[in-house]
């Protein structure tokens, strides 16, 4: 019985993995395929994607003015502490916010704003329109 609990025990950690993806945009990069990793032209289904027993992570890098320098999407590594939440680290040559989160695919880009408002837009003239008829 001992011998049992002690397998399922050994792979437990395995079941439990999250989907995560794997990154790592610079704009010095930018004229070739690694900028679908940035918050920009984010592509999920064009990046790799791990198992990750650890949970993911977003880190992003910026210089003094806000200029992000590394983006890198990756798995939290067993001494990363999870919070669910972005942790932020300023000063005056830098800035970096890592951002953790444990559920499948979790590391992805945030929809744009813009896009967004855009379409709720497009939604609410549509709606105006049909509503006159």
């Amino acid at each position: 019985m001992l011998l049992v609990i002690t397998l399922i025990a050994a792979f437990l950690p395995a079941t439990f993995a999250v989907q995560c993806y794997t990154c790592s945009w610079s704009p010095k990069d930018a004229p070739n395929r690694t900028v679908m990793c940035s918050d920009e032209f984010f592509e999920g289904n064009a990046l790799g994607v791990s198992d990750c027993d650890n949970g993911c992570q977003t880190y992003v890098h910026t210089d003094g003015n806000g200029a992000v320098e590394q983006l890198r999407r990756s798995c939290l590594q067993a001494d990363e502490e999870m919070t669910g939440e972005c942790v932020t680290e300023e000063n005056k040559a830098f800035s970096s916010r890592r951002c953790t989160c444990n559920h499948d695919l979790c590391n992805a880009a945030a929809a744009p704003v813009a896009a967004l408002l855009l379409l709720l837009l497009s939604f609410l003239a549509a709606y105006s329109s049909a509503v006159r008829m």
